[in-house]
């Protein structure tokens, strides 16, 4: 049966300081290695993150119940973003809602509001074919409505879970 050895970094404070595996001693390049057995080894490469070396022992990393809410909590806010930009169907038009889009349908309401004549234009998704089209102030209103009560339900969905 064959030995095997991991090497670690004794400088690193928190998560896995695991830096390699090896099977012999001769390849190690380092001063900060232990030997380990099949088992933990095998219970090491199903999860790499999930230990560190602590003591001259391999130790399964204690999650902190605080530190796995804020990752939770991370995910939550990143699934949030992507429900935001989400694509907005309107009347046969869809619209990607990304950033550039809002802040031109915050101007473009505004431009439509003071002056009737004024007609902005955006694109949008009408039987698969992205196209310019004109819009008035009652069809920007339309977007920014779903655009406002889809941002409340997931910050009330994101602030509901804390």
């Amino acid at each position: 049966m064959t030995q095997i050895y991991v090497t670690f970094d004794p400088k690193s404070e928190s998560g896995s300081n695991i830096t390699g595996i090896y099977t012999s001693q001769r390849y190690i390049k380092t001063a900060h290695f232990i030997p380990i057995t099949q088992q933990e080894h095998d219970r090491y490469r199903a999860d790499p993150n999930r230990y560190r070396v602590e003591e001259e022992r391999l130790v399964e990393i204690k999650r902190n119940i605080e530190h796995v809410r804020l990752s939770q909590l991370s995910h939550r806010r990143i699934d949030a973003r992507s429900r935001l930009l989400e694509p907005i169907v309107l009347e046969g038009r869809e619209y990607t809602p990304d950033l550039p889009f809002q802040t031109n349908l915050a101007i473009a309401i505004h431009a439509a509001g003071s002056n009737e004549k004024i007609r902005p234009k955006f694109w949008c998704k009408i039987d698969g074919e992205w196209v310019m089209r004109e819009h008035e102030l009652a069809e920007l209103l339309k977007i920014s409505v779903e655009l406002n009560s889809r941002r409340e339900q997931i910050s009330e969905d994101l602030y509901r879970s804390l």
